[in-house]
């Protein structure tokens, strides 16, 4: 599977539109039942949940920033 992948700058601002759309809330329960599905014997605990959300804000800031100085992103799985 390709985990890379990159947006040029005129895509970035309907991104943020999504990822503004996330809430904790969502972004918990997707990741929990992904776990359920792909991973049963794990149950995700609340640290983990509590980093995944802030993870989240932190790329939220970042595409923030790719739109406000006209950028593209780019994500490379290291």
């Amino acid at each position: 599977m390709n985990e890379n992948f990159a947006f040029k700058s005129e895509m970035i601002p309907d991104l943020l539109k999504i990822v503004n759309q996330l809430t904790d809330s969502k972004i918990k329960s997707s990741y929990c039942e992904w776990f359920s599905v792909n991973y049963p014997e794990h149950t995700p605990c609340d640290i983990e949940l509590s980093e995944l959300c802030a993870d989240f804000v932190t790329f939220r800031n970042g595409l923030k920033h790719a739109v406000q100085n006209k950028l593209g992103i780019m994500w490379v799985a290291c």
